[in-house]
């Protein structure tokens, strides 16, 4: 038998949202709709996530953008990249809880390497302010976070910009 696809509109919204997608039109409806199913938490992975982030209310697009997909997401960036797949289909309870912990804790960890690229990357590029494109490059900088920093300086001063972490000769770029 096909499986109720409408039962799954909290997956569907929480993509929607961290994917930074307009709600407008049908997707406004889709995560209108998610929510509903995101509030009954029958996602144990999700009920985790929002249990530990205090979230003691129905879960609205804040919550799900701001609060839920930066830890599931935190594990890809630091080097867990399963985590975040492993708890949105966990059925174990204790499991499930660990994976959570975890993934708040790699998000605190992405959030302190995020400060420090972006530190960096405001300490090189006062000279180049004036450029149309603005491109930066440093050694060893994280990987995982280097979109997430190009997308601040990018909000910051209004163009467009490149950063590039240079390990061991090799340039990985996000812009």
């Amino acid at each position: 038998s096909e499986p109720n696809l409408l039962n799954y509109l909290d997956l569907v919204t929480l993509g929607t949202v961290c994917d930074v997608v307009p709600l407008v039109g049908l997707n406004r409806a889709i995560v209108k709709q998610g929510l509903k199913i995101l509030s009954s938490k029958k996602n144990l992975g999700i009920k985790t996530l929002l249990d530990i982030c205090d979230v003691n209310c129905n879960p609205n697009v804040y919550h799900v953008g701001y609060l839920l997909g930066p830890r599931i997401n935190a594990g890809g960036r630091v080097g867990k990249s399963s985590h975040g797949a492993n708890l949105l289909l966990n059925k174990d309870p204790k499991d499930t809880y660990r994976i959570a912990m975890e993934l708040d804790e790699f998000n605190r960890e992405r959030q302190l390497l995020e400060k420090d690229v972006i530190e960096k990357i405001l300490k090189k590029i006062e000279k180049n302010l004036s450029d149309p494109v603005l491109v930066i490059s440093g050694n060893q900088w994280h990987e995982g976070v280097i979109g997430i920093a190009a997308a601040r300086i990018k909000d910051k001063y209004n163009k467009p910009v490149v950063v590039i972490s240079i390990q061991n000769g090799i340039g990985k770029a996000s812009a």
